[in-house]
């Protein structure tokens, strides 16, 4: 199952840089009109089992209880991280709550050397930045994901406004979540693959 989290970004480090478907049954026949009356036309087909099968809506590869629980925690992670980079803000409790271990300690890092910095991480207007992620495995209290995100996150001198970054980058990477406490959270982030641009993974068929 995938799901596309927007918008969504990855803090540059030490500051450089859902759907339905439905199945539309074919259309009957219309109902004869008077002049059928005088000319003859053959009975409509007969429905069978068979037929009336087919206009029913295909089956849909849902997405089970536990892996909502572990994609919205895996967007939590992103939402949180950006929520903790503008302002910077290392002690933002949105991080305790969606990170753990070495991704909490990579996004603390961030957030402080941005805050020291005099920089911001934020989202430009008509942001293109997503995550869109599939859970992978999930064994026990572990879980994968996989994500193809792009990245348009500007940063910015807190001080004068100026943008001394504005790389779009798309990534193909991984995630690992771990549940603490009855909650899912990030435990390790790895890259892939990263091209320049909207590519790679954003647009492979």
């Amino acid at each position: 199952m995938r799901w596309w989290c927007s918008p969504s970004f990855e803090v540059p480090a030490a500051a450089p840089r859902n759907g339905t478907v439905t199945a539309t049954p074919p259309a009957r026949s219309g109902t004869p009109t008077a002049s059928s009356a005088t000319s003859p036309t053959p009975d409509p087909p007969t429905e069978t089992a068979s037929d009336a099968g087919s206009s029913e809506e295909p089956s849909v590869d849902r997405p089970s209880p536990e892996e909502v629980a572990i994609l919205e925690a895996y967007q939590g992670y992103w939402d949180a991280t950006r929520e903790a980079n503008n302002p910077p803000n290392e002690n933002h409790p949105a991080l305790r709550r969606y990170a753990t271990g070495e991704a909490y300690e990579s996004v603390f890092n961030a957030a402080q050397t941005n805050r020291l910095a005099g920089r911001a991480v934020r989202l430009p207007e008509n942001s293109i930045s997503e995550h869109h992620a599939e859970v992978v495995s999930v064994d026990g209290d572990t879980a994968t994901v996989r994500d193809c995100s792009i990245n348009d996150g500007l940063v910015v001198d807190v001080e004068t406004g100026e943008v001394v970054n504005d790389e779009v980058v798309t990534r193909l990477g991984t995630g690992t979540l771990v549940r603490e406490d009855g909650r899912w959270k990030v435990a390790t982030t790895a890259v892939e693959q990263t091209w320049e641009g909207v590519a790679g993974c954003a647009v492979a068929d």
